[in-house]
């Protein structure tokens, strides 16, 4: 990609001429960490060691010697107002309220200096642009918690919630959906046969989403039906949708399947979307007989 090299430049740059190379900003008498920790704290009111381990994306180990260091400073306390002191929750002290208000002061001016360099047409376009590498980093970097793998006989009961769950979300539960399915009641059985495949999306042992394939009943040998596609509202935006379609068609190819025909409804807009985007080509009328009456869209392709 073109643009991998200068952005990475411009962000190096950024990184330097805030002073971030430093081990502490020298004005406030603090460390970095130590400065993105009491502000989480006074923007969530109140935290604990695990949730703001989370949050600045460091080892548990890292935070507690952060937050030790704070308390010894008089800045972070433990807060009284919470009943179950096992949740250890902290928050700001007075003096902490005044080092945040500090560090606001501080950062802002910082800012504030260099938006004076550009026009309120470049301040906009410098903000939009940084909100969305900031989001396609915080995407990139939650990627890489998902898995992709063959199905295994314990995930058929959550494969099957998460069926329903979206099945719900698209009002597609009922007679002709595919909550009717008597295939649900054991995923993994069924998707055994050697002409089938079906793959999930996990994260941390969570369930996430899948989608197989397996003959179209009432067609030729040649042609597979891609079955059971769903994914999570939390799963969705990764690409993981267009991961586990090629997944599939790639094995489906493997097994002697010439074309894959899919069925979905109106609504999964951006199913349809991906779909289409992956060569599938929309269809006058059914194929097969999937007993899933309420689907009104309908696609082919050729493998």
């Amino acid at each position: 990609m073109s643009n991998v090299v200068p952005l990475r430049q411009a962000s190096r740059e950024i990184v330097r001429q805030l002073g971030l190379l430093k081990t502490k900003v020298e004005e406030l008498d603090l460390s970095y960490s130590e400065g993105h920790t009491l502000l989480e704290v006074a923007r969530h009111n109140l935290l604990t060691t695990g949730e703001l381990a989370r949050i600045l994306q460091l080892d548990k180990s890292t935070i507690s010697r952060i937050v030790y260091r704070l308390e010894k400073k008089g800045w972070l306390m433990y807060s009284e107002n919470v009943p179950d002191r096992r949740q250890k929750p902290f928050e700001l002290t007075s003096k902490g309220q005044n080092k945040v208000r500090d560090i606001n002061l501080y950062a802002n001016r910082q800012v504030e200096e260099a938006l004076t360099f550009l026009s309120p047409q470049d301040q906009d376009t410098v903000l939009k642009g940084m909100q969305l590498y900031a989001k396609a980093l915080d995407r990139s970097g939650n990627l890489n918690d998902f898995v992709l793998r063959p199905i295994e006989k314990e995930d058929s009961p959550r494969l099957a919630n998460v069926v329903r769950r979206v099945s719900s979300e698209f009002e597609t539960c009922g007679p002709g959906g595919p909550t009717e399915d008597p295939e649900l009641k054991n995923l993994f059985d069924v998707y055994q046969n050697p002409k089938s495949g079906y793959f999930v999306i996990s994260k941390k042992e969570r369930i996430m989403g899948g989608a197989g394939f397996g003959p179209l009943k009432g067609e030729k040998e040649n042609i597979c039906e891609l079955q059971k596609m769903y994914l999570l509202p939390e799963a969705r935006g990764y690409g993981l949708g267009q991961s586990l379609v090629k997944r599939c068609l790639e094995l489906a190819q493997e097994l002697g399947y010439t074309h894959c025909y899919l069925e979905t409804t109106q609504r999964m807009e951006k199913a349809r979307r991906i779909y289409q985007k992956m060569g599938f080509s929309p269809l006058k009328k059914s194929m097969g007989n999937t007993g899933h009456y309420q689907c009104g869209c309908w696609f082919l392709k050729e493998l």
